[in-house]
Protein backbone atom coordinates (compact mmCIF):
# COMPACT_ATOMS: atom_id res chain seq x y z
CA UNK A 1 0.00 0.00 0.00
CA UNK A 2 1.27 3.47 -0.85
CA UNK A 3 1.75 5.90 1.99
CA UNK A 4 1.90 9.67 2.23
CA UNK A 5 3.29 12.04 4.83
CA UNK A 6 0.40 13.96 6.34
CA UNK A 7 0.17 17.60 7.11
CA UNK A 8 1.08 19.15 9.49
CA UNK A 9 3.97 16.69 10.06
CA UNK A 10 7.16 18.40 11.29
CA UNK A 11 5.35 21.74 11.37
CA UNK A 12 5.44 24.08 14.33
CA UNK A 13 1.97 24.70 15.79
CA UNK A 14 1.34 28.29 16.88
CA UNK A 15 -1.44 29.49 19.11
CA UNK A 16 -3.74 32.40 18.30
CA UNK A 17 -1.11 34.82 19.60
CA UNK A 18 1.61 33.47 17.29
CA UNK A 19 3.39 31.62 20.07
CA UNK A 20 4.47 27.95 19.89
CA UNK A 21 1.79 25.66 21.27
CA UNK A 22 3.52 22.85 23.23
CA UNK A 23 1.39 19.68 23.50
CA UNK A 24 -1.01 20.81 20.76
CA UNK A 25 -3.47 18.09 19.68
CA UNK A 26 -3.86 17.08 16.03
CA UNK A 27 -6.78 14.89 14.97
CA UNK A 28 -7.35 13.25 11.57
CA UNK A 29 -10.79 12.49 10.11
CA UNK A 30 -12.35 11.03 7.02
CA UNK A 31 -13.25 13.91 4.66
CA UNK A 32 -16.39 15.78 5.72
CA UNK A 33 -17.04 13.54 8.74
CA UNK A 34 -16.18 13.23 12.41
CA UNK A 35 -14.87 9.70 11.89
CA UNK A 36 -11.30 9.60 13.20
CA UNK A 37 -8.53 8.20 11.01
CA UNK A 38 -5.48 6.36 12.25
CA UNK A 39 -2.12 7.70 11.14
CA UNK A 40 1.27 6.03 11.55
CA UNK A 41 4.81 6.86 12.60
CA UNK A 42 6.42 5.25 9.53
CA UNK A 43 5.93 4.94 5.79
CA UNK A 44 5.27 1.22 6.12
CA UNK A 45 2.12 2.00 8.19
CA UNK A 46 3.05 -0.47 10.91
CA UNK A 47 3.19 1.65 14.07
CA UNK A 48 0.13 3.79 14.80
CA UNK A 49 0.26 7.26 16.28
CA UNK A 50 -2.01 8.04 19.24
CA UNK A 51 -5.37 9.68 18.62
CA UNK A 52 -5.09 12.63 18.80
CA UNK A 53 -1.44 13.08 17.87
CA UNK A 54 0.41 15.24 20.41
CA UNK A 55 2.94 17.91 19.48
CA UNK A 56 6.25 17.96 21.37
CA UNK A 57 7.27 20.48 24.04
CA UNK A 58 8.10 23.08 21.38
CA UNK A 59 4.79 22.68 19.52
CA UNK A 60 6.27 20.66 16.60
CA UNK A 61 4.20 17.82 15.15
CA UNK A 62 5.85 14.39 14.72
CA UNK A 63 5.78 12.67 11.35
CA UNK A 64 2.42 11.14 10.54
CA UNK A 65 1.73 8.79 7.59
CA UNK A 66 -1.55 7.72 6.07
CA UNK A 67 -2.65 5.26 3.44
CA UNK A 68 -5.92 6.99 2.54
CA UNK A 69 -6.35 9.29 -0.43
CA UNK A 70 -7.92 12.27 1.37
CA UNK A 71 -8.38 13.42 4.95
CA UNK A 72 -9.32 16.36 7.19
CA UNK A 73 -7.21 17.76 10.04
CA UNK A 74 -8.35 19.61 13.17
CA UNK A 75 -5.78 21.33 15.40
CA UNK A 76 -6.36 22.35 19.04
CA UNK A 77 -4.23 23.64 21.89
CA UNK A 78 -3.26 21.33 24.72
CA UNK A 79 -6.30 22.51 26.71
CA UNK A 80 -8.74 21.91 23.81
CA UNK A 81 -9.05 25.39 22.30
CA UNK A 82 -9.65 25.11 18.53
CA UNK A 83 -6.95 26.67 16.38
CA UNK A 84 -7.74 25.72 12.75
CA UNK A 85 -9.04 23.00 10.43
CA UNK A 86 -7.46 21.73 7.18
CA UNK A 87 -10.16 20.12 5.02
CA UNK A 88 -9.82 17.61 2.17
CA UNK A 89 -6.06 17.24 2.12
CA UNK A 90 -4.53 14.89 -0.47
CA UNK A 91 -3.16 11.69 0.99
CA UNK A 92 -1.75 8.53 -0.54
CA UNK A 93 -2.12 8.16 -4.34
CA UNK A 94 -4.40 5.49 -5.73
CA UNK A 95 -3.05 2.49 -7.65
CA UNK A 96 -6.38 1.83 -9.37
CA UNK A 97 -6.09 1.62 -13.14
CA UNK A 98 -2.29 1.57 -13.01
CA UNK A 99 -2.17 -1.98 -14.31
CA UNK A 100 0.00 -3.12 -11.42
CA UNK A 101 0.99 -2.67 -7.82
CA UNK A 102 4.34 -0.89 -8.24
CA UNK A 103 5.19 1.06 -5.07
CA UNK A 104 4.87 4.83 -5.23
CA UNK A 105 7.73 6.78 -3.71
CA UNK A 106 6.47 9.58 -1.51
CA UNK A 107 8.32 12.22 0.49
CA UNK A 108 7.62 10.25 3.62
CA UNK A 109 9.46 7.24 2.24
CA UNK A 110 12.67 9.17 1.48
CA UNK A 111 15.56 8.20 3.77
CA UNK A 112 17.34 10.57 6.10
CA UNK A 113 20.08 12.45 4.25
CA UNK A 114 18.28 12.37 0.89
CA UNK A 115 18.75 15.59 -1.10
CA UNK A 116 16.21 17.27 -3.35
CA UNK A 117 16.23 20.52 -5.35
CA UNK A 118 13.28 22.89 -5.15
CA UNK A 119 12.20 26.26 -6.45
CA UNK A 120 11.82 27.42 -2.85
CA UNK A 121 14.07 29.48 -0.64
CA UNK A 122 12.90 29.25 2.96
CA UNK A 123 12.98 26.52 5.59
CA UNK A 124 10.66 23.57 4.90
CA UNK A 125 9.16 21.14 7.44
CA UNK A 126 11.12 17.89 7.60
CA UNK A 127 14.04 19.33 5.66
CA UNK A 128 17.09 21.53 6.18
CA UNK A 129 18.96 23.48 3.52
CA UNK A 130 22.44 22.40 2.38
CA UNK A 131 23.86 25.83 3.16
CA UNK A 132 26.80 25.13 5.44
CA UNK A 133 24.95 26.22 8.60
CA UNK A 134 24.52 23.95 11.62
CA UNK A 135 21.89 21.61 13.05
CA UNK A 136 21.58 20.21 16.53
CA UNK A 137 19.22 19.41 19.40
CA UNK A 138 16.85 21.95 20.88
CA UNK A 139 18.75 24.55 22.83
CA UNK A 140 22.02 23.87 21.01
CA UNK A 141 22.06 27.23 19.25
CA UNK A 142 22.31 25.59 15.80
CA UNK A 143 21.92 28.18 13.06
CA UNK A 144 19.89 26.22 10.45
CA UNK A 145 17.68 24.21 12.81
CA UNK A 146 18.01 23.58 16.55
CA UNK A 147 15.40 20.88 17.14
CA UNK A 148 15.26 17.29 18.31
CA UNK A 149 13.85 16.30 14.91
CA UNK A 150 17.37 16.73 13.47
CA UNK A 151 18.72 13.78 15.51
CA UNK A 152 18.68 11.18 12.73
CA UNK A 153 20.37 13.50 10.22
CA UNK A 154 22.85 14.68 12.87
CA UNK A 155 23.98 11.12 13.54
CA UNK A 156 24.13 10.29 9.82
CA UNK A 157 26.26 13.33 9.00
CA UNK A 158 28.57 12.90 11.99
CA UNK A 159 29.26 9.25 11.13
CA UNK A 160 29.22 9.57 7.31
CA UNK A 161 31.23 12.75 6.63
CA UNK A 162 34.26 13.16 8.86
CA UNK A 163 35.15 16.55 7.37
CA UNK A 164 32.03 18.29 8.72
CA UNK A 165 32.88 20.61 11.57
CA UNK A 166 31.39 20.10 15.02
CA UNK A 167 31.15 23.21 17.17
CA UNK A 168 33.46 22.70 20.13
CA UNK A 169 35.31 19.89 18.36
CA UNK A 170 34.40 16.27 17.67
CA UNK A 171 34.01 14.11 20.73
CA UNK A 172 34.22 10.37 21.12
CA UNK A 173 31.00 9.64 19.22
CA UNK A 174 28.03 11.16 17.46
CA UNK A 175 25.72 10.27 20.35
CA UNK A 176 28.10 11.90 22.83
CA UNK A 177 28.23 15.14 20.83
CA UNK A 178 24.46 15.11 20.37
CA UNK A 179 23.96 14.66 24.09
CA UNK A 180 26.42 17.52 24.73
CA UNK A 181 24.38 19.83 22.44
CA UNK A 182 27.22 20.41 19.95
CA UNK A 183 25.89 21.67 16.58
CA UNK A 184 27.29 20.06 13.42
CA UNK A 185 27.64 21.74 10.03
CA UNK A 186 25.52 20.51 7.14
CA UNK A 187 27.14 20.13 3.69
CA UNK A 188 27.50 23.42 1.84
CA UNK A 189 26.08 23.19 -1.70
CA UNK A 190 25.83 26.95 -2.23
CA UNK A 191 26.83 27.81 -5.79
CA UNK A 192 27.93 24.25 -6.52
CA UNK A 193 26.91 21.54 -8.95
CA UNK A 194 26.47 18.08 -7.45
CA UNK A 195 28.71 15.41 -8.99
CA UNK A 196 28.61 11.66 -8.43
CA UNK A 197 31.41 9.91 -6.59
CA UNK A 198 34.01 8.58 -9.01
CA UNK A 199 33.33 4.99 -7.91
CA UNK A 200 29.89 5.00 -6.27
CA UNK A 201 29.86 1.24 -5.62
CA UNK A 202 31.52 0.42 -8.93
CA UNK A 203 35.04 0.65 -10.30
CA UNK A 204 36.60 4.08 -10.58
CA UNK A 205 35.40 6.02 -13.64
CA UNK A 206 38.45 8.34 -13.52
CA UNK A 207 36.59 11.27 -15.08
CA UNK A 208 37.02 13.90 -12.33
CA UNK A 209 40.60 13.20 -11.31
CA UNK A 210 41.84 16.54 -12.64
CA UNK A 211 39.20 18.74 -10.99
CA UNK A 212 41.19 19.48 -7.79
CA UNK A 213 39.19 17.16 -5.49
CA UNK A 214 41.35 16.05 -2.57
CA UNK A 215 39.42 12.78 -2.73
CA UNK A 216 37.02 11.67 -5.47
CA UNK A 217 35.47 9.05 -3.15
CA UNK A 218 34.65 11.24 -0.12
CA UNK A 219 31.09 12.49 0.36
CA UNK A 220 30.68 16.28 0.47
CA UNK A 221 34.22 16.83 -0.85
CA UNK A 222 34.44 19.90 -3.07
CA UNK A 223 36.52 20.75 -6.14
CA UNK A 224 36.57 22.62 -9.40
CA UNK A 225 37.20 26.27 -10.20
CA UNK A 226 34.91 29.19 -10.95
CA UNK A 227 37.51 30.67 -13.32
CA UNK A 228 40.58 29.26 -15.07
CA UNK A 229 43.65 31.09 -16.38
CA UNK A 230 45.06 29.37 -19.45
CA UNK A 231 48.78 28.73 -19.80
CA UNK A 232 50.85 28.02 -22.92
CA UNK A 233 50.62 24.31 -22.08
CA UNK A 234 46.84 24.46 -22.57
CA UNK A 235 47.23 25.55 -26.19
CA UNK A 236 47.72 23.23 -29.12
CA UNK A 237 51.10 23.54 -30.88
CA UNK A 238 50.63 25.93 -33.77
CA UNK A 239 52.34 28.36 -36.15
CA UNK A 240 51.60 31.96 -36.99
CA UNK A 241 51.87 32.19 -40.80
CA UNK A 242 52.04 35.76 -42.04
CA UNK A 243 52.78 37.07 -45.54
CA UNK A 244 53.29 40.75 -46.24
CA UNK A 245 51.71 41.73 -49.53
CA UNK A 246 54.30 42.25 -52.26
CA UNK A 247 54.50 45.72 -53.76
CA UNK A 248 55.78 44.48 -57.15
CA UNK A 249 59.29 45.19 -58.41
CA UNK A 250 60.42 48.35 -56.67
CA UNK A 251 63.31 50.18 -55.09
CA UNK A 252 63.83 51.59 -51.64
CA UNK A 253 65.10 55.15 -51.13
CA UNK A 254 67.64 55.38 -48.31
CA UNK A 255 68.41 58.67 -46.53
CA UNK A 256 71.90 58.80 -45.00
CA UNK A 257 72.28 60.95 -41.89
CA UNK A 258 74.35 64.14 -42.28
CA UNK A 259 77.71 64.29 -40.57
CA UNK A 260 77.81 68.09 -40.63
CA UNK A 261 80.13 70.09 -42.84
CA UNK A 262 83.14 67.83 -43.50
CA UNK A 263 85.81 66.72 -45.98
CA UNK A 264 86.42 63.31 -47.43
CA UNK A 265 90.10 62.23 -47.37
CA UNK A 266 91.06 59.62 -49.98
CA UNK A 267 94.35 57.76 -50.38
CA UNK A 268 95.29 56.69 -53.94
CA UNK A 269 96.87 53.21 -54.08
CA UNK A 270 100.61 53.38 -54.81
CA UNK A 271 101.91 52.07 -58.18
CA UNK A 272 105.58 51.56 -57.20
CA UNK A 273 108.55 53.59 -58.45
CA UNK A 274 107.35 55.09 -61.72
CA UNK A 275 107.35 58.02 -64.13
CA UNK A 276 104.63 59.74 -66.02
CA UNK A 277 105.03 60.02 -69.83
CA UNK A 278 103.00 62.38 -71.99
CA UNK A 279 102.77 64.41 -75.18
CA UNK A 280 102.37 68.17 -75.31
CA UNK A 281 99.44 69.67 -77.13
CA UNK A 282 99.81 70.51 -80.83
CA UNK A 283 100.16 74.21 -81.55
CA UNK A 284 100.12 73.94 -85.34
CA UNK A 285 102.99 75.12 -87.60
CA UNK A 286 104.76 78.07 -85.86
CA UNK A 287 108.03 79.88 -85.26
CA UNK A 288 109.55 81.40 -82.18
CA UNK A 289 110.80 85.03 -82.29
CA UNK A 290 114.08 85.98 -80.54
CA UNK A 291 116.39 89.07 -80.43
CA UNK A 292 119.92 88.51 -81.59
CA UNK A 293 122.91 90.39 -79.97
CA UNK A 294 125.85 90.84 -82.37
CA UNK A 295 129.43 91.72 -81.31
CA UNK A 296 131.45 93.81 -83.90
CA UNK A 297 135.22 94.53 -83.76
CA UNK A 298 136.59 97.81 -84.98
CA UNK A 299 140.08 99.15 -85.49
CA UNK A 300 141.43 101.28 -82.72
CA UNK A 301 141.01 104.92 -83.28
CA UNK A 302 143.34 105.80 -80.53
CA UNK A 303 146.56 104.54 -79.31
CA UNK A 304 146.32 101.33 -77.37
CA UNK A 305 145.27 98.82 -80.00
CA UNK A 306 142.09 97.50 -81.28
CA UNK A 307 138.78 97.73 -79.27
CA UNK A 308 135.14 96.20 -79.20
CA UNK A 309 131.74 97.75 -79.15
CA UNK A 310 128.39 95.93 -78.53
CA UNK A 311 125.17 96.83 -80.24
CA UNK A 312 121.69 95.31 -80.56
CA UNK A 313 121.02 93.46 -83.72
CA UNK A 314 117.81 92.82 -85.57
CA UNK A 315 114.83 90.58 -84.32
CA UNK A 316 115.16 87.13 -85.80
CA UNK A 317 112.93 83.99 -86.06
CA UNK A 318 113.62 80.26 -85.73
CA UNK A 319 112.98 78.00 -88.59
CA UNK A 320 109.53 76.47 -88.73
CA UNK A 321 109.42 72.72 -88.03
CA UNK A 322 105.85 72.35 -89.14
CA UNK A 323 102.98 71.15 -87.00
CA UNK A 324 104.62 68.92 -84.27
CA UNK A 325 104.58 67.63 -80.66
CA UNK A 326 107.17 67.42 -77.88
CA UNK A 327 107.43 64.26 -75.73
CA UNK A 328 108.24 64.55 -71.99
CA UNK A 329 108.83 62.30 -68.97
CA UNK A 330 108.52 63.44 -65.33
CA UNK A 331 111.08 62.52 -62.73
CA UNK A 332 110.27 59.50 -60.52
CA UNK A 333 109.41 60.16 -56.86
CA UNK A 334 109.74 56.52 -55.81
CA UNK A 335 106.85 54.37 -54.55
CA UNK A 336 104.29 56.83 -53.20
CA UNK A 337 100.61 57.67 -52.75
CA UNK A 338 98.60 60.68 -53.64
CA UNK A 339 96.31 62.22 -50.96
CA UNK A 340 93.14 63.68 -52.35
CA UNK A 341 90.85 65.97 -50.38
CA UNK A 342 87.33 66.23 -51.65
CA UNK A 343 85.85 69.65 -51.20
CA UNK A 344 83.18 69.87 -48.49
CA UNK A 345 79.63 70.44 -49.60
CA UNK A 346 78.62 71.79 -46.22
CA UNK A 347 76.18 69.95 -43.94
CA UNK A 348 74.36 67.61 -46.29
CA UNK A 349 72.83 64.19 -46.76
CA UNK A 350 73.41 61.50 -49.35
CA UNK A 351 70.53 59.85 -51.18
CA UNK A 352 71.05 56.20 -52.06
CA UNK A 353 68.83 53.82 -53.95
CA UNK A 354 68.78 50.14 -52.97
CA UNK A 355 68.83 47.64 -55.77
CA UNK A 356 65.46 46.09 -56.53
CA UNK A 357 65.11 42.37 -55.70
CA UNK A 358 62.03 42.00 -57.87
CA UNK A 359 58.58 41.14 -56.53
CA UNK A 360 59.18 39.53 -53.09
CA UNK A 361 57.87 39.01 -49.53
CA UNK A 362 59.35 39.79 -46.13
CA UNK A 363 59.50 37.47 -43.05
CA UNK A 364 57.75 39.01 -40.03
CA UNK A 365 58.02 38.09 -36.32
CA UNK A 366 54.67 38.71 -34.57
CA UNK A 367 54.67 40.60 -31.27
CA UNK A 368 53.03 39.04 -28.19
CA UNK A 369 49.52 40.05 -27.24
CA UNK A 370 46.91 39.10 -24.62
CA UNK A 371 46.55 39.81 -20.91
CA UNK A 372 46.49 36.35 -19.32
CA UNK A 373 43.21 36.98 -17.45
CA UNK A 374 41.18 34.00 -16.22
CA UNK A 375 38.06 33.04 -18.15
CA UNK A 376 34.70 31.93 -16.79
CA UNK A 377 34.42 28.19 -16.17
CA UNK A 378 30.76 27.80 -15.12
CA UNK A 379 28.50 25.60 -17.22
CA UNK A 380 25.01 26.86 -18.18
CA UNK A 381 23.05 26.45 -14.96
CA UNK A 382 19.74 27.08 -13.21
CA UNK A 383 19.57 28.04 -9.55
CA UNK A 384 17.56 26.11 -6.97
CA UNK A 385 17.65 25.48 -3.22
CA UNK A 386 19.05 22.11 -2.17
CA UNK A 387 17.26 20.48 0.78
CA UNK A 388 18.39 17.57 2.96
CA UNK A 389 15.78 15.21 4.42
CA UNK A 390 15.72 14.98 8.22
Amino acid sequence: MAAALCRPSSELILDNYGRPAPGARIAFFAPGTSNPLTVYTDGSLTLAQPIPVIADGFGRVPNCFTGVQNYDVRVETADGQALYTLPSLAGAPSNSGSGGTDPVITVAALPTGFMAPAFLSGAQPGWVRANGKTIGPAGSGATELADDSTRALYLALWNGISTLAVLGGRGTSALADWASGKPISVPDARGRTLVGLDGMGNGRANVITGASFSSVEALANVGGFETVALTVDHLAAHDHGTTIEAGGQHTHTVQVDSGGAHDHATSVQPNGDHTHAGVTDLQGQHVHNYQDTTYNTFAATTAGGPGRQDFVGAVRQTDSAGNHQHNFTTDSKGSHTHVVTVQSGGAHTHTAQAQSAGSHTHVVTLAKTGGGAAHGNVQPSMLVTWYIKL
